[in-house]
């Protein structure tokens, strides 16, 4: 019971750090298997083929998960696949497993020793397909659960019933719900629940810590772990018990379960929003009127915010929206056989004027044979385009020149990088000037001019990595303007966001005279909040409408800044002596920025 130095271990630095796994080990060196079409000889000078030979690896393993799930499936053919998949990984062994592997360098080699499998290498343990056919519980899930729970789409893989417990974003405390189904037929039996082999400061703890299941009958488990104390970035493990003093329908001890556990403790972060989302005031001549702008801290940090109502705000995401580590890509880029392109475009939001000074693009470029240096893109095209009712304006090949903005430039260019396919164009180091924009919606494409046919799977493609964005918005659209995949010529939805960072700065200097408030700067406890007046003196300003907005900073590192639209209406100053209605304040409560999952 060995986990060869081959083996591959995790983490994967993905949202599927979010299961267990693998979820199993098996027997994968040197087993005896069949060879297929062989090509070489038994015997030296010998013309016979040899059909049989002793071979390592997954191929060689998962045959034995297959198997052992095919005898679960004829001795129990009313067992769902997931229920199949949890007894095998219930039951599985873990006390006699060692590691070829001490540990690993920082290429993820692996450095010869002898060390114990953490659940990143050896999932719930080596499969013991007699334990599983004799499990006192199963664990089932759905087909719609499945696909609600896909990171691409922003669904949570923490939430699926699975028989193991992880985390990659658990920040002070988080929690799962596991739900456990009897697998006997005539036998109630009670369990008992413990928790072992927790790494030094993890406090793990499981209710109901017993309970008792008649046939057939099912019980919710909630799982609870603490990480505050422990470092951040770093995996920690546990093991949840699951114990029965009783016997099975068949009359002999029901065997011992358990779910590995794996936790990756993250930095608590303050999480900024406002509500109102926008300010409407409404005053006569020479008079005053205020509106309360709550400041909200929902995260698990303090965070330190101010007022900025004069000069331009330097951020280095004016819109970041961060790789979503899906692993997924879409294609992008202009192919020169074919004369043609398919371009996919995101877009972002300036909440006031500003000014765009680099771009970045996530990708990663690849044909047939695998990964590819984007260096051998004759040309690389950025695009800015306006918003058209939720899409953009016009495309590279609509021959309107309809953009906002273009730059076309070589891979290896003055301020142009595509180191390891993500494609940044600094336009201060290409000599360009920065890309000035009202406040408003746009959509940005990418795409480098490829020397491959548009159609050929097999050829040089550049392809944009799915991103999270600071709205929670899925935006993101692709073209196919020649129809190459007869799928229409005109925008589609990818049901996703796409990984960029738009830098520059946003100018928060047209705030209007008159407006101040009750506080300009402070620091708010995490899951505090504070009510700031935002007045308006009306004094000497003449009758008419006006609009600003007013530009809150602080150390959220999702949204640095949020942008508050204020309009004012003036109106004429009363006559003396004259009566009248009061001040009305208008006041339209929403909710600005992005309030984050930070506990899973």
């Amino acid at each position: 019971d060995q986990i060869a130095d081959f083996s591959s271990r995790g983490p994967t630095g993905t949202d599927f750090d979010n299961l267990v796994k693998p979820d199993l080990t098996a027997p994968g060196v040197s087993v005896l298997a069949a060879v297929g079409n062989p090509l070489y000889g038994a015997t030296a000078g010998s013309n016979q083929p040899e059909s049989y030979d002793f071979y390592d690896g997954t191929s060689m393993a998962s045959p034995h998960d297959a198997g052992s799930a095919a005898l679960l499936m004829q001795l129990h053919p009313d067992w769902t696949p997931a229920e199949i998949r949890s007894a095998l990984m219930l039951t599985a062994v873990t006390s006699t497993l060692t590691d070829q592997c001490a540990s690993l360098d920082t290429s993820n080699n692996c450095i010869a020793g002898t060390g114990v499998p953490s659940p990143q290498v050896r999932g719930a343990g080596r499969i013991d397909v007699y334990a599983a056919s004799r499990t006192g519980l199963l664990m089932d899930e759905n087909a719609a659960d499945y696909k609600a729970a896909n990171p691409s789409r922003g669904g949570n893989l923490t939430r699926l019933n699975l028989p193991g417990i992880a985390s990659n974003d658990c920040v002070i405390s988080c929690q799962w719900t596991r739900r456990v189904t009897s697998a006997l037929s005539s036998t109630t039996a009670t369990y008992t629940v413990s928790v072992s082999d927790a790494s030094s400061g993890l406090k793990l703890t499981v209710s109901p810590a017993t309970f008792t299941l008649a046939p057939g009958s099912a019980q919710n488990l909630t799982v609870s772990a603490d990480v505050s104390g422990l470092a951040y970035k770093q995996w920690v493990f546990a093991r949840i018990n699951i114990t029965s003093s009783d016997n099975g329908d068949d009359g002999k001890p029901i065997p011992a379960m358990h779910l590995p556990v794996s936790i990756e403790p993250q930095q608590p972060e303050p999480d900024m929003s406002v509500s109102p989302s926008n300010l409407s005031l409404s005053v006569p001549q020479d008079q005053t009127t205020s509106q309360v702008l709550a400041i909200n801290n929902s995260g698990y940090a303090d965070l330190d915010w101010a007022f900025t109502t004069s000069g331009k705000t330097q951020a280095f995401g004016v819109w970041l929206q961060p790789v979503s580590s899906s692993g997924n890509g879409y294609g992008s880029g202009f192919f020169t056989p074919s004369n043609h392109g398919v371009y996919s475009s995101d877009r972002f939001v300036l909440p006031v004027k500003g000014q765009v000074t680099k771009l970045l693009a996530d990708g990663f470029a690849q044909d047939g044979s695998g990964p590819i240096d984007l260096s051998t893109a004759t040309a690389i095209s950025w695009y800015i385009y306006a918003d058209s009712s939720g899409e953009p304006a016009g495309n590279p090949e609509d021959n309107r020149k309809d953009y906002v903005w273009h730059y076309t430039a070589a891979p290896g260019s003055a301020g142009v990088d595509t180191t390891d396919g993500n494609i940044t164009l600094d336009l201060t180091a290409a000599g360009q000037t920065a890309v000035s924009l009202p406040a408003g919606t746009y959509w940005l494409i990418v795409a480098p001019t490829l020397n491959a046919s548009l159609t050929d799977p097999n050829g040089a493609s550049w392809y944009w990595l799915d991103g999270t964005s600071p709205d929670g918005s899925t935006d993101a659209m692709a073209i196919d303007p020649s129809n190459a995949f007869g799928g229409g010529t005109g925008w589609q939805s990818l049901g996703t966001s796409l990984a960029f960072t738009v830098t520059g700065t946003l100018d928060c200097s047209g705030s209007l005279n008159g407006l101040s408030f009750s506080e300009s700067k402070g620091v708010l406890a995490a899951g505090d909040m504070a009510k700031i007046n935002v007045s308006f003196n009306a004094s000497g300003v003449a009758t008419g409408s006006y609009s600003s907005a007013v530009c809150l900073t602080g150390n959220d590192p999702v949204h640095p800044l949020i942008s508050v639209p204020v309009s004012v209406t003036v109106t004429a100053a009363k006559k003396s002596g004259g009566g009248g209605l009061g001040l009305i304040v208008l006041i339209g409560f929403g909710l600005a920025g992005l309030r984050r999952r930070v506990v899973r």
